[in-house]
């Protein structure tokens, strides 16, 4: 029942949330160098309101199809997995069963991944078919291009859930939980995400040490860091939103 909690949960705050993560993704997409407004305007320009849902369709199942099996995966190691291991640490083995269960989910998703970034990027063409069309002709590897950063990256994860259980033992809400250990998590490894942005985006394949050293070529050391604030801002209450249900449906998430 978790993957469909997960499933459900993350339906909705995907919805809620899509239009800036359209933004997010356009501001961390290297070489543009447009402030927000810019992006904005840009965005609605190629087609209005429609504009900020595009790519949702496979964002309907990247995200919700990765956090169902994120949680689907850390309930079974917890019916099944002694925590003996970890020192009986609750932190601990959280950290490690959170990193575990993120790399199988980004595994699973990564092609759906690619698909939607690609799709966002207002510089290409709108069509999701032509978004697939152009991937195919690059060869099957390109729907795995960002894979490698995405296990670095979830060790945002494994520091993330941590703190959301440290944090409500210690404030007993789950909307102050889920904001301050997205935000805390996601700065200390947000340039991980700019470059994993930037690897499903090229056409060519590249390492991550290549496109973190082309990104700051290109935009400085502060280009690991674009599109942070809205990173946040789009992150933050999409994990909110999505505990709040998870709490609900299931609160012994």
């Amino acid at each position: 029942m978790d993957f469909v909690y997960g499933l459900t949960a993350n339906v909705v705050s995907t919805v809620a949330t899509y239009p800036i993560d359209v933004i997010k993704t356009n501001v961390q997409i290297t070489g543009k160098n447009k402030s927000v407004p810019d992006i904005v305007k840009t965005v609605w320009r190629r087609g209005g309101c429609r504009a900020f849902y595009v790519g949702v369709m496979p964002s309907l199942s990247t995200y919700p199809i990765f956090w169902s099996v994120y949680f689907g995966t850390t309930s079974h190691m917890s019916d099944t997995w002694s925590n003996s291991w970890s020192g009986n640490n609750v932190y601990v083995d959280k950290f490690i069963k959170s990193y575990i269960a993120g790399s199988i989910g980004s595994t699973v998703t990564n092609p759906l991944y690619v698909i939607k970034t690609r799709a966002q990027n207002v510089d290409r063409p709108m069509s999701l078919v032509s978004t697939i069309q152009g991937l195919n002709k690059i060869g099957y590897r390109s729907y795995f291009k960002g894979l490698t950063s995405c296990y670095y990256s979830n060790l945002k994860l494994g520091l993330q859930f941590p703190l959301y259980d440290f944090i409500k033992a210690k404030t007993d809400n789950v909307v102050v939980s889920a904001i301050s250990s997205k935000m805390l998590s996601s700065i200390a490894l947000y340039p991980l995400d700019v470059v994993r942005t930037n690897q499903r985006n090229t056409d060519v394949s590249m390492s991550m040490m290549r496109t973190a050293v082309n990104v700051v070529k290109q935009n400085g050391i502060k280009g690991l860091y674009r599109g942070s604030l809205v990173y946040v801002v789009s992150s933050a209450p999409n994990f909110a939103i999505m505990m709040t249900m998870m709490e609900w449906l299931n609160p012994r998430v």
